[in-house]
């Protein structure tokens, strides 16, 4: 089996975040890496918003139909959509544009989402220990279009996930990234 490199992916997709202090996140082919878009005018199609309040780089890996991640005995891994890393810092993101309105239909779609972002967490750190080990913020965002949770509506499965990964779990359309 091939050893992943997520660093060496993130090569041919290079981003200057820096440059910006707003962009999205977009699925839009589902069959195809999500992407980076910094056109204002384009918001309708982003999933999620990052504003970006740091004067620190970071650098764009789109995960998802990029980077292929298996599992021990072979088989294709779920993985998240895309992740971002700075010097110190690294963010998991899996991206949904689904209706979630009935507690019925959230609770599965959430619970699939997070196993997304575990399993790349998880691959990340049995490829790169040296990395992970150096790193100080490290978080994963659940970010869905059409949904955003309350604070505290799923607060046993937030305190799972950090048990799990030891990173930060947020369910948020939009986030802010600040590492001044």
């Amino acid at each position: 089996m091939a050893r992943p490199d997520f660093y060496n992916s993130a090569l041919k997709h290079m981003v200057n975040t820096s440059l910006f202090n707003k962009f999205g996140l977009c699925d839009l082919i589902h069959s195809q890496p999500a992407t980076i878009d910094y056109i204002i005018g384009n918001q309708n199609d982003w999933i999620c918003t990052v504003n970006h309040i740091s004067s620190r780089n970071l650098h764009y890996i789109p995960v998802d139909f990029n980077i292929d991640l298996l599992y021990v005995w072979g088989c294709q891994s779920i993985h998240c959509d895309c992740m971002l890393f700075g010097t110190d810092s690294v963010y998991f993101i899996e991206l949904k544009d689904q209706n979630w309105n009935s507690a019925k239909k959230r609770t599965p779609r959430l619970k699939h989402g997070m196993e997304q972002l575990m399993a790349t967490i998880f691959h990340f750190r049995r490829f790169h220990q040296a990395e992970f080990k150096r790193l100080i913020i490290k978080e994963a965002y659940l970010s869905n279009k059409q949904y955003t949770c309350a604070k505290n509506s799923h607060k046993q499965l937030v305190n799972n996930f950090y048990n799990k990964t030891g990173f930060v779990l947020e369910m948020s359309n939009s986030f802010t990234i600040d590492e001044s």
